[in-house]
């Protein structure tokens, strides 16, 4: 049998991953394809149901050919696919926009109100190094937890920071545009299975349980990465206070990667 050879499939696997989240993948041209051939069919079902019953045109029928743009017959179908490919876009992206900011906004304002108590770190610290998964190499505390907050803090540029921001940003259209996608495709898969008979009705449960399932997961990423600058803010304030009230107790004797705790 034909096996895969992992050394070339996972550097290949590895590197459409991060071209997906860069958005620069070919992910890109094949979700327009995708999306315009949804489209032609949704407008294909619609032209049939509500207007006429169409027959396509030999490509060798030239007078035919000509007919159907120079007596304007292209008109109709146009404005319609115009109407259904961007209609279905903005009524999704309308939802999707929605929603995603209202959660976001709720779990924002949780963040914020949250308050890390000292048991807090302590119980953290407590689980960290009683866990049976796997066991930490060294004791995990205070100062080994400050330690690597000052390490990062230090070692992170404002550059990258603004990198980041806009991987992000980059991150949030993909996820939006996939989303309208899938409900794009939620809707032909429900036309493909009005129009086809050998389209069975497990299938089409399957498919569309699928579909929903891909949704949920592209929402929930997105309100994810929307919310994760807040946590970050938030993260940084509780490390600030911490050191602050430490400070002002006498417990901290250096402030930098090599800090102290009494």
């Amino acid at each position: 049998p034909i096996r895969p050879n992992s050394d070339l499939f996972m550097p290949f696997f590895y590197s459409f991953i991060e071209s997906y989240l860069n958005g620069n993948s070919i992910s890109k041209p094949i979700r327009r394809f995708t999306d315009l051939l949804l489209s032609a069919s949704i407008v294909s079902f619609i032209f049939n149901r509500f207007i006429f019953k169409y027959e396509w045109i030999s490509i060798t029928d030239y007078k035919a050919v000509l007919d159907f743009f120079i007596q304007g017959h292209f008109v109709v179908p146009i404005i319609l696919f115009t109407i259904v490919h961007i209609g279905l876009a903005n009524i999704s992206s309308i939802i999707f926009t929605i929603t995603t900011l209202h959660k976001s906004s709720k779990f924002i304002k949780q963040i914020k109100k949250y308050q890390v108590k000292k048991r807090d770190y302590k119980a953290f610290f407590k689980k960290m190094n009683n866990n049976e998964i796997f066991q930490l190499p060294i004791e995990f505390n205070e100062t080994v937890l400050l330690k690597a907050y000052y390490h990062l803090k230090n070692n992170i540029s404002e550059e990258e920071w603004k990198k980041a921001e806009t991987e992000g940003s980059k991150l949030k259209e993909n996820l939006e545009n996939d989303f309208n996608l899938t409900v794009k495709a939620i809707v032909a898969t429900a036309i493909y299975f009005y129009n086809l008979s050998y389209f069975r009705f497990g299938l089409f449960i399957t498919s569309l349980a699928i579909l929903l399932l891909i949704a949920i997961a592209l929402w929930y990423f997105y309100v994810l990465v929307y919310i994760l600058p807040s946590v970050l803010n938030k993260i940084d304030t509780e490390f600030q206070n911490y050191i602050a009230t430490q400070q002002d107790q006498g417990n901290i004797t250096q402030i930098d990667e090599n800090l102290t705790i009494e």
